[in-house]
């Protein structure tokens, strides 16, 4: 790999990538309309072998340079393709339980969240695909079709999130209800817990040192599986638009788990 191939490579930028095709290109000229022989008192000078050696070398590195955006161009083309099919899988995926229903809205709350930097990339894609045709570098005709539909197919894609959200309204009430639901039990649940450690937890005075390290280990285990709990409520209502919940009871634990720690 040459020197100028290994700066490429480290470079994602399209605007210095097509100033040095310009320069490039601008030198090639110059040597082209350069005369080959110059008088020199008595003796003719031959520069021919010479301009053409340099003529050859900067069409290696245009052809170097040209291959390179073309494969940056070619990659990102391609992952883009790649997300915007698999959202668009993601989208016509069963929907059902309250499971599908969270996957599913999980998937058009990122569709939309990420629209920006996606319309970004498309255009940085486009403006690569763009200067290697300003610069006559072989685009094949399939690649130059896909590059143009991009930034279509995104937006077919926003507008097929915005029909599945709508069409799922229904499905988000019922499971708002049965999340409303869920989240009151496991609110009971951790005030249960709450008045068992308050009462028997490692920090009661009739407990021993051995009893409190093993009753501390056990708390800690637990509410790591309640914090588990408690985020996937606290994604739903989110998903839901429902008021996010607090567990003041499960923070109490926890602080005071650290200071018996």
């Amino acid at each position: 790999m040459s020197k100028l191939q290994k700066q490429i490579d480290k470079s994602q930028s399209t605007q210095e990538i097509e100033q040095k095709i310009n320069t490039l290109q601008i030198s090639r000229s110059i040597m082209a309309q350069l005369q080959n022989e110059q008088q020199n008192y008595i003796v003719m000078i031959d520069k021919s072998e010479l301009a053409q050696a340099s003529i050859s070398k900067v069409d290696e590195w245009l052809q170097i340079l040209g291959d390179s955006l073309k494969q940056i161009a070619t990659k990102e083309l391609r992952n883009i393709i790649r997300d915007t099919e698999e959202y668009e899988k993601a989208l016509k995926g069963e929907m059902g339980a309250i499971e599908q229903l969270k996957a599913l809205l999980n998937v058009i709350t990122e569709i939309k969240n990420k629209s920006m930097d996606m319309e970004f990339r498309i255009v940085e894609v486009q403006e690569q695909f763009r200067v290697l045709k300003m610069y006559d570098y072989t685009i094949e005709e399939e690649v130059q079709k896909e590059v143009e539909c991009l930034m279509t197919n995104w937006e077919d894609l926003l507008e097929f999130a915005d029909r599945k959200d709508f069409e799922v309204n229904d499905f988000k009430k019922s499971f708002s209800e049965v999340t409303k639901t869920e989240v009151e039990a496991f609110k009971v649940k951790i005030v249960e817990e709450y008045e068992k450690y308050m009462s028997h937890g490692p920090g009661t005075l009739s407990v021993q040192l051995d009893e409190g390290c093993e009753l501390l280990a056990q708390s800690k285990e637990q509410i790591r599986r309640f914090n588990r709990t408690r985020e996937e409520n606290v994604l739903a209502e989110k998903l839901f638009n429902l008021p996010i919940s607090k567990f003041p009871e499960l923070v109490a634990m926890e602080e005071m788990n650290k200071k018996y720690d």
